[in-house]
């Protein structure tokens, strides 16, 4: 199954009819119409190898090639043990490049809102910019819930993957560390805007991931008219694993949608919402601003 895109780059409208009658015919396959349908977003920096790490997690082909990168958002289904999952790959935020903080506040929030779990893709430390987005998301999503008058709301499960790092050794307390900068962080931003992040979002040490590089820099092989053929490394593979696995344990705790048509309806109408909160809600940079407003 191949990627359909949901939000085009230009116009930045919902779906199209295509898409549509895709996510109808879906749940009508004998093969999905009786289970449940989660959904997993990623969001993170341009040029942060997003895609290739749903590829890898899911197989769900999304393109992949030096110098390109994902414009809009792009679905797929796949399946993860016997679950059935929408995958939501999306456009790079945070870049000197990209569009503008409105931008970013409306896809982070979007998938924020749509998904079970939230996959934080990063290259390093934490940045502040990232932060202040996650706040930001919070704050549009006391709108968007109250808008939608969804009962029972379940915070959002975030976990993150800090690219390009060697996996801790056992004893190494990174994640604990991560998780309390993280916290102090939301600590922070519900004192100045009385946001209660816990409402919205959850995460555990267990859900933050170092994530070492895929392709080795030093192993190559080559091959009679191939050149050099790039070498994976064991590392990245064990990560690989430990997520999914993780991903597993998580999606048991989660409620999902009664089908992929279902998944459709909500994405369209959040991210119609969201289009129409306006420049008022989605142009804050920063909690500092939040506050000042």
């Amino acid at each position: 199954m191949y990627p359909i895109n949901i939000v085009d780059a230009k116009t930045l409208a919902f779906g199209n009819k295509y898409l549509q009658e895709f996510c109808y015919n879906m749940s009508r396959n004998e093969k999905y119409k009786n289970k449940k349908v989660y959904v997993i977003s990623i969001i993170g920096a341009q040029s942060s190898a997003k895609s290739t790490l749903l590829n890898y997690l899911f197989r769900c082909r999304f393109e992949t090639s030096a110098g390109r990168c994902t414009k809009g958002m792009y679905c797929n289904i796949c399946e993860l043990d016997d679950k059935v999952i929408m995958v939501i790959d999306t456009e790079g935020l945070l870049s000197t490049t990209a569009r503008d903080s409105e931008f970013d506040n409306r896809v982070a929030t979007f998938v924020m809102s749509v998904s079970d779990i939230v996959i934080i893709n990063n290259k390093g430390e934490l940045a502040r910019q990232l932060k202040d987005l996650l706040h930001i998301c919070m704050y549009v999503m006391q709108y968007i819930r109250t808008e939608e008058k969804k009962e029972n709301f379940q915070p959002i499960r975030l976990m993150f993957t800090l690219r390009d790092q060697e996996m801790p050794k056992k004893g190494s307390n990174v994640q604990e560390q991560m998780l309390a900068n993280i916290l102090e962080s939301f600590e922070e931003s519900k004192e100045k805007s009385s946001i209660d992040y816990k409402k919205y979002l959850r995460i555990e040490t267990e859900d933050i991931f170092s994530c070492p590089s895929a392709i080795s820099t030093q192993d190559k092989l080559k091959i009679r008219n191939l050149g050099d053929v790039k070498i994976f490394t064991e590392s990245f593979g064990d990560c690989i694993k430990g997520l999914r696995s993780r991903l597993s344990t998580i999606l048991k705790d989660c409620k999902g949608r009664e089908s992929v048509l279902d998944c459709y309806k909500e994405s369209q109408f959040c991210w119609e919402t969201i289009l129409n909160c306006g420049k008022n809600l989605m142009n804050f940079k920063t909690t500092y601003e939040l506050q000042v407003k």
